[in-house]
C-alpha cells in the first residue's frame, strides 16, 4: 500500500512538473546578455506543391504546425509550408552567429536574405524526420546586413509539414544549448536503443537454450518492439512509405507497453497471465484499428497505452509489497517508470505537438527496463555462480568420498584375498595335521596298547593326540562365534567323559561374537577349557558336570561369561592357589584381557568362571562376577 501511495504522489508530481513547463514555448534559458533571440511569430503560407507562392503570406504565431494534409489536397501530394522571420542586425551582436532550429517537419531549407545556407535533403523525393532532431546552423558575416534581415524556411512533404522553434544569435551561446539537446535527443537514444537491441537478441539466443522460460522470448520481443518505436526519434530518413512509417512508431508504443507487461507478468508467475497477455493484445489490435480506420489523433493509442501502463504499475507496486527482494523490487520499480513517463510524454505532445518545446522520456523506458532486467539478471547469473560453487564443493566432496570408499573397497578386497589365502592355508594345515601328524599318533596309541605299553606312554600320546585336536579346532573359522568354539569342545570330550561316568550338561545362552576371537586367540580359549575338564576327569570323582556360557558385564563393561562346574570332591581354594593348572589358567585368561574366578570347596565341587570382553581394553578385570 505504501508503494502504491509513493507512485501516486511521484506521478502528480511528473505531471506538475509537465504541465508547469513554460507557457511561452521556449525551453532557451533567460540569456542575460540578450545575444539570442527566439522568434515567437511570423509570416507563413501553406500551399499545394514543393514551390513556395509570392502572395498569401499571413502573419502567425511560431512555432507554426501542419500535422495533416489540409481540406482539398490528395493524399501523397506533396504540399508546403513557408515561414519568415525578420531581425535587425544590431539586435544580434557582433562575433559569429548561427542558427537554432528544433521541431521541423518534413524537408526543409533555410536561407537567410535570399541565400540558403542550409538544407536537410539532397532531392526533393527524400524522406526526411527532422521532428526532433536540433540543428546549429552557422551563418556567415558577409550575407548579413547592416539593417533587417530576412530569415526563410521553406518545409514540404507528402504528409506534415511544419516550422518549428528558430533562434537566432551568438554561435557560442547556441552551441553549449545544441550540445545539449543533441545528446539527450539524438545521441543518448541512439546508444539506449542499440543497447537494448544488443541485449534483446543476447536474451533471445539464452530463450533458444531455455525455452520453458517464456518470459525470456516477451522480453526480447519487448526490446526489439522499443527499438522500432524509438527509432522515429532520431531516424534522420524514412526509408520507406512515410504514411506507414507513422502508423509503425504510434502503434509500436502500445506493442511494445504490451510486450513488456508480458514478460513482467511471466516473470513474476501472475495468475491467469496468459489471458491477460492475449487480452492486452486483442485490446491494442481493436485501438490501432479504430485510430486507422477513423483517422483518430495518436494521443488516442497512447492514453490507451497509458491507462494499460497505470493498471499494471498497480500490480506491480502490490507485488513489490509482498515480495521485498531485489529482482522484484528492481522489475516493478522499472514498470512504475513507464506510466510516469507515458503521462509526462502524453502532457507534453497535448500541450506543444511535437514542436520542439518538449524532450521525452518514453524513449528512455525501454532501455531503462532493460537494464533493471539485467540487474536482475546478473544476481541470478551470481546466485547461479554460487550454486555453481557449491555444487563443485559437493561434487568435490563426493569425488573425495567416492575415491575414499574405492580404497577402502580394494582394502577390503586386498583384506578379502588374504583372508581367502590364510583360509585356503589353513584349511591345508588342518587337513595336513588330520592326515599326517593326526594319523600317525592315532596309529601310534593303537600300537602302544597292542604291545602293552606303560600307562604313562598310553597318557602321553592320548594328550598328544588331544591337543593336535584342540590345535585343529581352532583354527576352524567360527567367525568370533565362543559358543560354536566351546560346543566343538565338548563333542571332542564327550566320547573321554562318558567314559569316565560323567554326565555332560549344556547350559548356553545366546550370546554375540566376540570380533578379537581369531584362531591364536581361540587355542587359548580351548587350552582354557580344555585345562578345566581334564582336572574333572583327573582329580575330582564327579558324575555330572555342567559347562556353558552366557553374556555378563563386569565393572560397566559388555562381555561373555563361560564356566565349568563339577559335582565332584572339591578342594580348598587356599591350599592349590599356587597348582600349576589353575595358574595356567588364570594366566591365559589375563593375557585374553578376560577374569578368572574360581569356587571350590571339599566335597561340593569346583566351579572355574571365565569372563572375556566384547571389546578388549588394554587392561582386563581381575575378577568375574557370579
Amino acid at each position: 500500500m505504501k508503494t502504491t501511495l509513493l507512485f501516486l504522489g511521484l506521478s502528480v508530481w511528473w505531471v506538475s512538473i509537465a504541465l508547469a513547463q513554460s507557457a511561452s514555448r521556449t525551453e532557451i534559458p533567460a540569456f542575460s546578455t540578450g545575444d539570442v533571440i527566439e522568434f515567437l511569430d511570423g509570416d507563413y503560407v501553406i500551399t499545394a506543391g514543393i514551390d513556395l507562392p509570392l502572395t498569401q503570406w499571413e502573419p502567425g504565431t511560431n512555432p507554426n504546425m501542419n500535422h495533416d494534409n489540409r481540406a482539398g489536397q490528395r493524399p501523397g501530394d506533396y504540399h508546403t509550408m513557408g515561414g519568415r522571420f525578420y531581425v535587425e542586425r544590431a539586435d544580434i551582436g557582433p562575433g559569429p552567429t548561427a542558427i537554432y532550429v528544433i521541431g521541423m517537419r518534413g524537408n526543409f531549407s533555410v536561407s537567410v536574405n535570399g541565400t540558403e545556407v542550409f538544407r536537410n535533403y539532397a532531392v526533393t523525393s527524400d524522406q526526411m524526420n527532422p521532428w526532433y532532431r536540433p540543428f546549429l546552423i552557422p551563418v556567415s558575416d558577409s550575407i548579413l546586413t547592416a539593417g533587417l534581415n530576412e530569415i526563410l524556411v521553406h518545409s514540404f512533404s507528402r504528409k506534415s509539414v511544419g516550422i518549428g522553434r528558430v533562434l537566432i544569435g551568438s554561435n557560442s551561446t547556441l552551441v553549449t544549448h545544441y550540445n545539449t539537446r543533441y545528446f539527450w535527443h539524438m545521441t543518448a537514444p541512439i546508444a539506449a536503443s542499440f543497447a537494448m537491441l544488443v541485449v534483446s537478441c543476447l536474451v533471445l539466443a539464452i530463450w533458444f537454450a531455455r525455452k520453458d522460460e517464456m518470459e525470456l522470448l516477451w522480453l526480447s520481443i519487448s526490446g526489439a518492439l522499443w527499438f522500432v518505436r524509438n527509432h522515429q526519434y532520431y531516424s534522420d530518413a524514412i526509408p520507406y512509405n512515410y504514411s506507414l512509417h507513422a502508423i509503425v512508431s504510434v502503434h509500436s508504443t502500445y506493442f511494445a507497453m504490451a510486450a513488456t507487461a508480458a514478460f513482467y507478468l511471466c516473470y513474476i508467475k501472475f495468475p491467469y497471465r496468459n489471458w491477460i497477455i492475449a487480452g492486452m493484445f486483442l485490446l491494442g489490435a481493436a485501438v490501432t484499428y479504430t485510430k486507422v480506420t477513423f483517422a483518430l489523433s495518436s494521443s488516442y493509442v497512447y492514453m490507451a497505452t497509458t491507462v494499460v501502463l497505470c493498471i499494471l504499475a498497480v500490480v506491480a507496486s502490490f507485488d513489490m509489497y509482498r515480495h521485498r527482494s531485489l529482482e522484484r523490487g528492481a522489475l516493478g520499480f522499472g514498470l512504475l517508470l513507464l506510466p510516469l513517463a507515458s503521462i509526462h510524454d502524453v502532457v507534453m505532445l497535448w500541450r506543444h505537438g511535437g514542436d520542439g518545446h518538449a524532450t521525452y522520456y518514453a524513449v528512455f523506458c525501454g532501455p531503462i527496463y532493460i537494464g533493471v532486467f539485467l540487474v536482475s539478471f546478473g544476481k541470478r547469473v551470481l546466485e547461479a555462480f554460487e550454486d555453481l560453487g557449491r555444487s563443485k564443493l559437493v561434487l568435490e566432496k563426493s569425488v573425495a568420498d567416492t575415491r575414499a570408499e574405492l580404497m577402502a573397497s580394494e582394502a577390503m578386497r586386498r583384506e578379502l584375498l588374504v583372508d581367502q589365502a590364510l583360509t585356503s592355508e589353513r584349511a591345508r594345515l588342518m587337513q595336513e595335521m588330520h592326515d599326517g601328524i593326526g594319523s600317525n599318533l592315532t596309529t601310534a596309541l593303537a600300537v602302544a596298547r597292542q604291545q602293552d605299553q606303560s600307562d604313562t606312554t598310553i597318557d602321553v600320546l592320548k594328550r598328544a593326540l588331544g591337543d593336535l585336536k584342540l590345535t585343529v579346532d581352532s583354527l576352524e573359522p567360527i567367525e568370533g562365534d565362543l559358543v560354536a568354539l566351546i560346543g566343538n569342545l565338548r563333542h571332542r570330550m564327550a566320547r573321554d567323559l562318558a567314559d569316565a561316568g560323567i554326565t555332560c550338561k549344556w547350559e548356553v545362552e545366546d550370546c554375540r561374537p566376540l570380533p578379537w576371537l581369531d584362531a591364536t586367540n581361540a587355542l587359548h580359549v580351548l587350552r582354557i577349557h580344555n585345562e578345566a575338564i581334564s582336572n574333572i576327569l583327573a582329580h575330582s570323582n564327579a558324575t555330572e558336570m555342567r559347562i556353558g556360557c552366557y553374556e555378563s558385564a563386569h565393572n560397566g563393561v559388555e562381555g561373555i561369561c563361560t564356566f565349568v562346574a563339577d559335582n565332584g570332591d572339591g578342594f580348598d581354594v587356599d591350599q592349590v592357589t599356587r597348582g600349576k593348572g589353575l595358574n595356567n589358567i588364570k594366566a591365559r585368561a589375563h593375557s585374553l584381557h578376560g577374569a578368572f574366578f574360581c569356587r571350590a570347596q571339599p566335597g561340593r565341587g569346583t566351579t572355574i568362571r571365565l569372563w572375556f570382553p566384547y571389546v578388549r581394553s588394554d587392561a582386563g578385570p581381575q575378577e568375574c562376577s557370579e
